[in-house]
């Protein structure tokens, strides 16, 4: 149980830098198709 209580703030970390990743992505990307759809 120790391994995981040390491991675990290290997932976070690294899920926190995937998801703030995954929505400056989705920032970025939105726009474009929401545009795309509305001419189609």
């Amino acid at each position: 149980m120790g391994n995981a209580i040390q491991i675990h703030p290290f997932l976070d970390r690294r899920l926190c830098q995937h998801l703030l990743r995954y929505t400056n992505f989705l920032l970025v990307i939105a726009p474009s198709l929401f545009r795309q759809h509305q001419r189609a």
